[in-house]
């Protein structure tokens, strides 16, 4: 392509942004907006609980979510976010920084369950904890006691003086 080209294309561009500017400031064309959400991101969650989940659950599990609430929701400026404006990055960012892992995912869990019913209610277009993603974690597999250690921790519990010398007063171990 040619400078000569590039300029004329370029000018056929600004004549189109032009048009366009002024056919958005005469009001002719309509910029899709997000309506305005009633809710915060913490006041959804409360309503959600309340409405939704309070009627069904058990006593433990909801102290469980308040828990999670408010050691980890509240505290937090996703809080004080619009429901509507709430971005999987978002969630993906707060999420990372609760260091723990079962604490994340039960979070996890707890936002998801929330916005996929504001999603069905149609308060919000998408649910945006669709695009979050956990980091894996393995649990440390333990090996079972042989028998023979088995019965040496019974030995042990029924005759605990058999493996302590008094003389020494340090426990000898077998």
């Amino acid at each position: 392509m040619t400078q000569k080209e590039r300029d004329n294309r370029i000018a056929a561009l600004e004549s189109k942004m032009d048009t366009l500017i002024a056919l958005l400031s005469n009001g002719a064309m309509a910029v899709k907006s997000q309506p305005d959400c009633p809710y915060t991101f913490l006041s959804w969650l409360e309503k959600w609980l309340d409405t939704y989940k309070r009627p069904k659950l058990k006593e433990n599990t909801l102290k469980n979510y308040n828990d999670i609430m408010t050691k980890h929701i509240k505290p937090s400026t996703l809080a004080r976010a619009a429901l509507n404006k709430v971005t999987g990055l978002q969630l993906q960012d707060f999420l990372l920084g609760i260091k723990a892992n079962n604490p994340r995912k039960k979070t996890q869990i707890l936002i998801n369950a929330a916005l996929e019913k504001a999603t069905r209610l149609r308060i919000i277009e998408h649910n945006p904890c669709g695009a979050v993603e956990l980091p894996t974690y393995k649990q440390k597999h333990y090996r079972p006691l042989e028998y023979a250690e088995q019965s040496k921790l019974i030995h042990y519990y029924e005759h605990p003086h058999e493996f302590y010398n008094y003389n020494d007063n340090v426990p000898v171990y077998y």
